[in-house]
């Protein structure tokens, strides 16, 4: 639909300044529009994602802190395995040579180790024969021959035995997490083969304590504000926070931890599918059960041992920096924004009282209000002052044709007064002759009455008709004498009379002159 441009302009302020003070209001809230629609659209994805790559690299951090320790227990592991396939099969030397590499200078984390052939691969004809040192409450290593006793289960369908002896030559085999029975301290064993002659001979181990990787991952899970939990390759906890451990020496299962607690199901629900290989797998949970808020889950992958650890997140870790950055800086930039609209409002608004003075004094120019000495001051060498200037000169030039024409309708007005004055005296020397021409009509009149008398009585007395005669023929004299000077009169009057006409026309020319020099006059001295 086609935009109405003069509805659109009649809902805007008639005045500049009015236009201005809403400029700036509305110039502030769509800048602060914008800032959130950026910040929204644009920022807060990026520094979650910033955010999120940092809670990866930390979880990352906490998979390589791990599997260094667990490579310096494979390594010890291994080590061992190398040395019994080189080492004479002599009680004696096991005994004086092994639990120095399992101890591993008083490595607490290490909880036992020792080796376990195949049956009579160490002594011909006796089946069991394992060398095991277990570390005691005090800390030394003590050697237990309790898996050589005749009564006891055995070890060569151990799983942790029978998956070593189907893997690669110096490979570690971490088992599953079980409980000791003895400590109740949960554990996993390193498992590596080793051979004697290019046949499987038997299995090296040591078991490495979990007390320490739980109190690895409650410092390490802190360090994003939430928390840390690992499980083992068959989904067995092997730390999560106030979790309790299965009865009968069993490990919790992550699928009985998540009946206890089902805000944990779309974890387990997460963990059942396959994992990608090297991704971190996310997802987000509605109320963590621990935190009571909303709550990011990655889940890493432990190359080799098959662990898995978990990261959890707080929501507000993730997002929050966003929503503060965002509130930050509109808190910043509206302030900021908004004094420098304060002072361009301010210069505007000076601008425009100018223009409002230059206007006035514009009018006044036009009413004819203006005094003689008002100027504008110019104060400035930009456009406005320029305006004023030219105000002032265009001013200065209608005061001084304004004065001329006072001037000259002074000049017109004395000789309008002159040419008064003569037509007075013309009009009175008319009249005079007009009333001396009226007076020679009725001396001819009163002639001719005499005239006529005479002839009529003519016959009566021819004395008196001479005498009459002599009257009439000087009579008749008096009246060329008259007749000539009424001639004479009358052309002189005629000629008056076209003066007096001309006269006329011109007083009255002249008086439309003297309206129009009047009426400025007039204008003038109001003015003034």
């Amino acid at each position: 639909m086609p935009i109405d441009m003069e509805f659109v302009m009649a809902l805007l302020p008639v005045r500049l300044s009015h236009r201005l003070t809403l400029g700036s209001v509305l110039l502030l809230l769509f800048t602060a529009l914008a800032v959130f629609a950026v910040m929204t659209l644009r920022g807060q994805p990026k520094v979650v994602e910033a955010s999120s790559a940092l809670i990866e690299q930390t979880g990352s951090a906490i998979v390589r802190q791990l599997a260094l320790q667990l490579a310096g227990i494979e390594g010890v592991t291994a080590s061992m395995a190398h040395l019994l396939e080189g080492l004479p099969k002599e009680q004696a030397l096991v005994m004086a040579t092994l639990p120095k590499v399992i101890d591993h200078e008083g490595d607490k984390a290490i909880a036992g180790g020792g080796i376990w052939p195949e049956p009579n691969a160490f002594t011909p004809g006796v089946e069991r024969r394992s060398f095991f040192w277990a570390r005691s409450d005090a800390g030394p290593l003590a050697f237990s021959d309790d898996y050589n006793a005749a009564g006891s289960a055995g070890y060569h369908h151990e799983a942790w035995y029978t998956g070593a002896r189907n893997s690669a030559p110096g490979r570690c085999l971490w088992s599953e997490a079980y409980q000791d029975p003895v400590t109740q301290v949960p554990m996993t064993t390193c498992s590596v083969p080793y051979r004697q002659d290019g046949a499987f001979a038997g299995v090296a181990t040591i078991d490495l304590r979990l007390d320490d990787l739980a109190r690895f991952l409650k410092e390490q899970g802190a360090v994003t504000g939430g928390y840390a939990f690992a499980l083992d390759q068959a989904g067995n906890v092997l730390y999560f926070p106030d979790a309790q451990a299965g009865g009968g020496g069993q490990m919790l299962s992550f699928d009985a931890l998540s009946k206890q607690q089902p805000w944990l199901l779309p974890v387990a629900e997460a963990l059942a599918k396959p994992a990608p290989t090297g991704q971190v797998r996310s997802l987000d949970l509605d109320e963590d059960g621990r935190l009571q808020e909303a709550a990011r889950v990655s889940l890493f992958s432990m190359p080799g041992s098959g662990w898995t650890i978990g990261l959890v997140t707080p929501e507000q870790k993730v997002t929050g920096l966003a929503r503060a950055m965002t509130t930050e800086i509109l808190l910043f930039l509206l302030p900021l924004l908004a004094l420098l609209l304060f002072f361009a409002w301010l210069a505007g608004h000076k601008l425009i009282a100018q223009l409002e003075e230059t206007t006035r004094q514009i009018d006044a120019l036009g009413s004819g209000q203006a005094s003689d000495n008002a100027e504008l001051h110019v104060a400035r060498a930009d456009e406005i002052g320029a305006l004023r200037a030219a105000v002032n000169r265009y001013a200065g030039q209608l005061r001084q044709m304004l004065q001329k024409i006072a001037s000259e309708a002074r000049q017109l007005q004395n000789e309008a007064a002159r040419l008064g004055q003569l037509s007075s005296t013309l009009a009175q020397r008319a009249e005079q002759q007009r009333q001396e021409n009226t007076q020679l009509a009725t001396a001819i009149t009163e002639m001719s009455s005499s005239a006529l008398e005479v002839a009529q009585n003519t016959n009566n007395c021819a004395d008196t008709a001479r005498q009459s005669l002599v009257v009439v023929q000087e009579g008749q004299h008096k009246v060329d004498a008259n007749s000539q000077s009424i001639q004479q009169l009358s052309a002189e009057m005629a000629e008056a009379a076209a003066v007096i006409q001309r006269l006329e026309q011109d007083s009255q020319q002249v008086g439309a002159v003297l309206d129009v020099i009047k009426a400025i006059s007039e204008h003038w001295r109001t003015s003034r």
